[in-house]
């Protein structure tokens, strides 16, 4: 498969995703924020939410960054 191929496959993917993104409150964003150590799961989806929207990993803690603005 080529890697055109691929982008067209994920392409439908990531706009949905980015389109999720969108539908995210304040509070959503204030509960994760909250939470000291946050479950394994809820740390993944928060860094892949931050790759969508450019967002850097600046902070480190075992076992998954810790995500912030700059």
């Amino acid at each position: 498969m080529s890697l055109d191929v691929c982008d067209l496959q994920a392409m439908p993917m990531l706009e949905a995703a980015l389109a999720a993104l969108d539908t995210l409150t304040k509070a959503d964003i204030t509960e994760v924020k909250a939470m000291k150590n946050p479950p394994g799961p809820v740390k993944l989806v928060m860094e892949a939410c931050c790759i969508m929207k450019d967002v850097h990993l600046m902070i480190s803690f075992n076992p998954h960054p810790f995500l912030i603005h700059h």
